[in-house]
């Protein structure tokens, strides 16, 4: 019996949640028409029904024979960079933006900025990331991935007020974005404000993903509620599974109540998806 591999990732310190695109790897290799019109129908229809790999395949294929002009180069980049590694994402758009070079529209400037913002803040260089994500900002100030890409690069910078700042306008435009919501729940966790990341979750918990319920689970531990965590994963994964997950996060409460500073814990974490093995 075949296994799968689920990552739940806390998200605090994610761009977009966890790093990995779930099943872009395991679109079918889809074969691309000769005709440039049909290819790229293809490729759309792929792409809107999040065929990633698959898409990104046929705008490759006609990329290699130059049939991709404008602003279709940019919608490769856009579509490349859930496939691809961050830097190739960056140099396909920075040659969607030579390419569009005195005749971009502001949308597209916008989509630019954030893909290279993104592909910037993967490669772990903030400073590149923040210019981007601070221009796109410029044109569109409601871009709440550009919001919330600020926010981790605030976080990582040890500026958390600023962090929760930049995730409460994010939220404000779109309240039910989980991505978000999480952010903001670990920007009270980590100066110790678990009440404030319950209230924030509990409300919402009907919704929330794996993630955010992972979220909740530490919050409830850290304020030693270590059944309600139980009772919340218990609904979500296996028994055995909800076990190893409380254990890890009582260990590290300990770790906390030993003197550990709750921030470097939780940082820790997060850059360490929770491994949960499933039978498939």
């Amino acid at each position: 019996m075949n296994k799968l591999l689920t990552s739940a990732c806390l998200m605090l310190l994610m761009l977009s949640g966890c790093a990995s695109h779930s099943g872009l790897n395991k679109d079918a290799t889809v074969s691309s028409p000769e005709n440039a019109q049909e290819a790229l129908k293809l490729a759309h229809i792929l792409r809107d029904n999040a065929k990633y790999k698959a898409a990104y395949e046929v705008y490759e294929n006609m990329d290699k024979k130059h049939q991709l002009k404008d602003a279709y180069v940019l919608e490769f980049a856009t579509v490349a960079a859930l496939v691809v590694s961050p830097s190739q994402a960056v140099m396909l758009f920075e040659r969607a933006a030579d390419t569009l070079k005195g005749h971009i529209e502001p949308e597209q400037q916008e989509a630019i900025d954030l893909g290279l913002g993104r592909a910037y803040l993967q490669l772990a260089q903030r400073e590149e990331a923040s210019q981007y994500l601070h221009h796109a900002l410029t044109i569109n100030p409601n871009n709440v991935t550009a919001l919330n890409g600020l926010s981790v690069i605030a976080n990582l910078n040890g500026h958390t007020k600023q962090a929760r700042a930049l995730l409460q306008k994010a939220i404000k435009i779109e309240p039910n974005n989980d991505m978000v919501l999480n952010n903001l729940a670990m920007t009270y966790l980590v100066t110790g404000e678990t009440d404030r990341t319950i209230e924030l979750l509990h409300a919402r918990r009907a919704g929330l993903s794996l993630s955010g319920k992972l979220n909740l689970a530490l919050a409830y531990i850290l304020n030693e509620r270590s059944d309600q965590a139980r009772k919340l994963l218990n609904l979500e994964l296996p028994a055995d599974k909800t076990e190893r997950v409380i254990a890890q996060f009582e260990q590290l409460r300990h770790r906390v109540q030993q003197g550990r500073p709750l921030a470097t814990e939780i940082a820790s974490l997060s850059q360490v998806p929770i491994q949960l093995e499933e039978e498939n």
